[in-house]
């Protein structure tokens, strides 16, 4: 048997690991320079992701007016709550128009059964401004609604569609409604991100 060059392996393995070394030193720059410019990317798509829906928000969410007809000035309780009772039912049509409206263009899928709005926040009672002659100003929450949830022996148990606020100032007649867009959940890369607050004409307070 040949004796073993271990002085050969020794250098060997030296060269092998000045080599490694040396490249190592080459391009861990390159590589870092790399993620650097990838994070750089990645940073710049979330956000035009998030300018685009933004602006996507922003025109979902217009702000809609409409006026209807104010109760007689010298109306007595019950007429008064009859006005308000119908006004309130102008501002579910005039919603649920809009919410179609949609439906047609392409922003919304449908189809829309009907509109009902509820008072928000909700209270015991479950009585609105509409009812509340001390009260001039209703905050409703409303729903495009786009299919019901049924139980045995309780044909709408629920319901789902497309949610929308409205503040309805009843001196004057006069309302505006915004359409409401839910948070989406995780995943939804910019969606998520997005913010666009709903306008005080839809949601202020009372």
């Amino acid at each position: 048997m040949p004796p073993v060059p271990w002085r050969l392996l020794a250098l060997g393995t030296l060269a092998v690991a000045v080599l490694a070394v040396g490249m190592f030193v080459v391009l861990a720059p390159r590589v870092e320079s790399g993620k650097v410019t990838r994070a750089r990317v990645a940073e710049r798509e979330r956000d035009r992701l998030v300018r685009a829906e933004e602006r996507r928000l922003t025109a979902e969410q217009a702000v809609r007016e409409g006026r209807g007809a104010p109760a007689p000035p010298a109306a007595a309780a019950t007429g008064e709550r009859e006005a308000r009772s119908s006004l309130l039912a102008l501002v579910e049509g005039a919603i649920d128009a809009d919410a179609r409206g949609r439906v047609r263009r392409g922003e919304l899928r449908g189809p829309i059964l009907r509109t009902r709005c509820r008072p928000f926040p909700k209270t015991v009672r479950g009585e609105g401004a509409e009812i509340d002659l001390g009260r001039s100003v209703g905050r409703y929450e409303c729903l495009a609604v786009t299919s019901d949830i049924s139980r045995p022996g309780e044909p709408r148990a629920g319901a789902l569609g497309h949610p929308f606020r409205t503040r309805v100032h009843f001196p004057s007649a006069r309302f505006a409604w915004c359409k409401v867009n839910p948070r989406p959940g995780e995943g939804n890369l910019g969606r998520d991100l997005a913010r666009v607050p709903l306008s005080p004409r839809c949601v202020g307070a009372p």
